[in-house]
């Protein structure tokens, strides 16, 4: 079943990056957090009475393989991704270009593979990272039934990739995805933008 935001439907493992942010007390470290669902009878049998957030799960793992919010301080991991988000209507062109560079457009993702598997574990009390590994997997955001003990199956809803702030990259690094995408462009549009841009006269 896909996830819901306002309204609209989006794929299991939709994700987002950004940076870390915030210093002292109010600081958010660099990591992952997970959002994941529970599924199937075994599954919801193990989750703990009382759970609010039942049949979800959200963790907080910090980039050394720390769990820093367990799902049973939601809450707090809720209040880190808001606090992430808030005033940022655009996307976070250079944490998407770091990250695309590191992970060559997303085909190397052991790093993230690592804190997911900690996040499992954290909630399993299993290191189950051969598993988690195949939920990376095209096609593969369900972990396969039996991997892990007392729980079918895990669905990962979707996560937020928090990379440590000043990665920031060069404006050409971050825009060279982009060079050729159009041809027969004005020779003079550099030096004459105004002009294609605001219909002025040419200088």
């Amino acid at each position: 079943m896909p996830a819901k935001i306002g309204g609209e439907s989006l794929p299991l493992g939709a994700f987002a990056v950004t940076t870390a942010q915030g210093e002292g007390e109010s600081s958010i470290p660099p990591g992952a957090i997970f959002c994941l669902r529970a599924a199937g009878e075994a599954a919801i049998k193990a989750i703990e009475p009382g759970y609010p957030l039942a049949p979800h799960y959200i963790v907080h793992v910090g980039d050394d393989g720390a769990v820093l919010l367990p799902h049973a301080q939601a809450k707090q991991a809720l209040d880190r991704v808001k606090q992430l988000a808030h005033e940022r209507d655009m996307i976070d062109t250079g944490a998407c270009a770091h990250f695309d560079k590191t992970t060559r457009d997303g085909q190397e993702m052991a790093t993230i593979q690592k804190l997911l598997a900690r996040a499992v574990a954290s909630i399993t009390g299993k290191n189950e990272e051969r598993a988690v590994a195949s939920l990376f997997s095209p096609g593969g955001t369900h972990a396969k039934k039996g991997e892990f003990a007392g729980i079918d199956d895990f669905e990962v809803v979707a996560y937020l990739i928090v990379l440590p702030s000043g990665l920031e990259l060069p404006f050409g690094e971050r825009y060279k995805r982009f060079l050729g995408a159009l041809d027969k462009l004005p020779e003079d549009l550099a030096s004459q933008h105004e002009h294609y841009r605001l219909g002025t006269k040419k200088r």
